[in-house]
């Protein structure tokens, strides 16, 4: 049973960020940017390219997906399934999962949470200087003391009733919230069959808030503990598609490949760009995945040019 891993496409408060905007400021949800107009096309792009692997290396077609509750992933994974499920006539089956959540780590607050400071970039203006240095309590977002579980859809209704909350047409991007994204993101979550798989072993308590961090330790043990739970055959005669975000996907690629170094690039696995891909075909007698395909990244949280160069590799 093949796994794809897939990053989500480019979101929208980075590009309002460097066109000196402050998307966070104005939202009634900072920490859960939806994707640029662009990014809608590199999602469908994304899928595009995954029918391609799937009909070169003559893989199952792609017939579930495990999705971040994070609205950029959704919005990814919903195109990129209308693609797929365009080139297959097949449908898919997705389902939320909160292991496959960014990393609820320092820098992910301090990117959304300080009043008057933060601008979406991760770990804060000043990056990681500012790690571990005191913040006037008084500047903290009231939400980011909550869990972090109370923040996040666990189920896809749940993802469902917050974007008929939020609404299509927002101060937050509505080009980005097109009525025919919507619409895929609905048909996706109401698929038909939806629900059935429990997950059971993958239940994740998302317990973090300001000043009680996630680990990188405990992220890594969250997406390995879905990544192995959907490898031990619990999806025969399928190809497997995980959405996360850069930290998570790398993870998992990570956990694949049981954490063996490349060779050559100075030993270190590139970092994942938007709708960065790895296609994992099939274990190896070590346990370690064979892969097909490897994302390419670029070494800042910067996105690539969201034009016709991204959209091309893929």
């Amino acid at each position: 049973m093949p796994i794809i891993l897939a990053r989500h496409a480019e979101r929208l408060d980075y590009v309002e960020r460097d066109a000196g905007r402050n998307w966070i400021a104005s939202s009634a949800q900072p920490w859960n940017t939806p994707l640029t107009g662009a990014g809608g096309l590199q999602a469908a792009a994304l899928g595009r390219a995954i029918a391609r692997h799937i009909e070169s290396h003559r893989l199952p077609p792609v017939t579930r997906i495990y999705c971040s509750p994070l609205l950029r992933c959704v919005q990814t994974a919903a195109a990129a399934a209308a693609a797929l499920a365009s080139a297959s006539g097949i449908g898919i089956d997705a389902r939320i999962d909160l292991s496959l959540m960014e990393h609820m780590g320092e820098a992910w607050y301090r990117s959304w949470c300080i009043g008057g400071v933060s601008d979406s970039t991760w770990g804060g203006p000043d990056g990681r200087k500012a790690w571990g240095t005191p913040v006037d309590e008084a500047l903290i977002h009231p939400l980011a003391k909550r869990s972090a579980s109370e923040l996040l859809p666990r189920t896809n209704a749940e993802f469902l009733a917050s974007l008929q909350a939020r609404g299509v047409a927002s101060s937050e991007g509505a080009s980005s919230l097109s009525a025919d994204l919507v619409g895929e993101m609905e048909l996706l979550l109401r698929a038909p069959g939806q629900g059935g798989d429990t997950g059971a072993g993958t239940v994740v308590e998302a317990d973090f808030r300001w000043g009680e961090f996630e680990t990188h330790a405990r992220e890594e043990e969250r997406v390995t503990r879905l990544f192995d739970y959907v490898a031990k055959a619990h999806h025969p005669g399928e190809t497997v598609l995980l959405v996360s975000h850069g930290s998570p996907t790398s993870a998992l690629f990570r956990h694949s490949q049981r954490n063996r170094p490349p060779d050559g690039a100075g030993g270190r696995w590139p970092p994942c760009q938007y709708c960065g891909l790895y296609v994992l075909v099939a274990p190896r007698e070590d346990g370690s995945w064979e892969a097909a395909a490897l994302a390419r990244g670029r070494p800042t949280d910067r996105p690539a040019p969201s034009r016709t160069g991204l959209l091309s590799r893929l």
